[in-house]
């Protein structure tokens, strides 16, 4: 297994506020059981505050230890900070690609099964740990309580009665992206709610939402209702609107960013375009949306042409990408 950067170079993992600082990386240790891991101490406002482990796969030990395990000091207990961290650790293993995340806690642990619950870890049942077992005591015969979080996604069709949690997946990205590099272009504006009605009206608005809690974590929409501005460009082919899709407004949670989504949205698009016998998809982006761009080119999406000056609406002085893609 390759270890990862928990975060960009330069970045927190979490905020300034709170985040996990990565003491070190631990080696599998086959003979013992022992599966690779990661150590995090946790640190708020400057000051530690606990310490956190992610281990990464599943074998038996796991039954007993979990893949998250979390110590807070006592003098700091009381500020969710064990919730925070573990489910800044949830993104880490979806990173890794894990299914699921196991997490137990003695029965008499009332705050760290309160944790799991507000995390809405599932409970799992109960295993009675080995008297070899290093995590056995002798104190105690009480089995540990088991916990599961599952970490699949499900991408299905809007409905309309979600049309309100797209507006807010909408402004948090907006927010977000206004509070650093505003790569989408988006403003106070647009998009809103009523982005998300207008979509959900034409047809073809998704979302992906997380199995476990049922959270809207990305959206796009897919139709073949494209905007006037399309006729202007010289595309490299001359294609009936009905035979081409285009994609609408993708957006994916700030918590949810670097995890392959976006990319997992787009090769929807070529799917659906492929499934439906249509030859194509064209889509647009502001020329400085450099990660877009990037997640396009890698599709094998080709640039055609730039617009400049009232491209979508009057008054829009955003510079434009145009890219196409053909099933064959």
């Amino acid at each position: 297994m390759t270890f990862l950067e928990p975060c960009k170079k330069g970045e927190y993992f979490g905020t300034g506020q709170f985040h996990l600082r990565l003491l070190k990386t631990i080696p599998a240790q086959p003979q013992k059981k022992y599966l690779p891991a990661y150590l995090f101490e946790m640190v708020a406002n400057g000051q530690p505050v606990g310490r956190c482990t992610l281990r990464v796969g599943y074998n038996d030990l796991v039954e007993y230890a979990g893949n998250i395990g979390y110590e807070v000091e006592e003098e700091h207990r009381g500020h969710h900070y064990a919730l925070i961290s573990c489910r800044l650790l949830l993104r880490l293993a979806r990173r890794h690609r894990m299914e699921e995340v196991l997490i137990t806690c003695r029965e008499d642990n009332f705050a760290s099964r309160r944790t799991c619950e507000q995390l809405g870890a599932t409970p799992a049942g109960r295993v009675d740990v080995p008297v070899n077992h290093e995590m056995y005591r002798a104190d105690s015969d009480a089995p540990l309580l088991q916990y599961r979080y599952r970490l699949g996604l499900e991408l299905r069709p809007i409905t309309e009665q979600e049309l309100v949690e797209v507006g807010k997946l909408y402004e948090c990205v907006t927010a977000d992206q206004l509070a650093g590099e505003n790569y989408s272009g988006w403003g106070t504006e647009y998009p809103k709610e009523w982005t998300a009605r207008e979509l959900f009206a034409q047809g073809g608005l998704y979302g992906l939402f997380e199995q476990q809690t049922g959270q809207l974590v990305a959206s796009a929409a897919y139709d073949n209702c494209f905007d006037s501005c399309y006729q202007q460009v010289s595309w490299s082919r001359t294609v009936e609107q009905d035979k081409l899709l285009c994609v609408h407004t993708l957006a994916v949670h700030p918590d949810w960013q670097g995890l392959g989504l976006g990319r997992r949205l787009m090769h929807f698009a070529q799917q659906q375009a492929q499934q439906s016998g249509m030859e194509g998809v064209r889509i647009d982006t502001g020329v400085g949306n450099l990660p877009g761009l990037h997640l396009y080119h890698q599709l094998g999406f080709a640039d055609v042409q730039t617009l400049q000056q009232d491209v979508h609406y009057e008054g829009d002085r955003t510079e434009y990408q145009f890219l196409e893609w053909y099933c064959r």
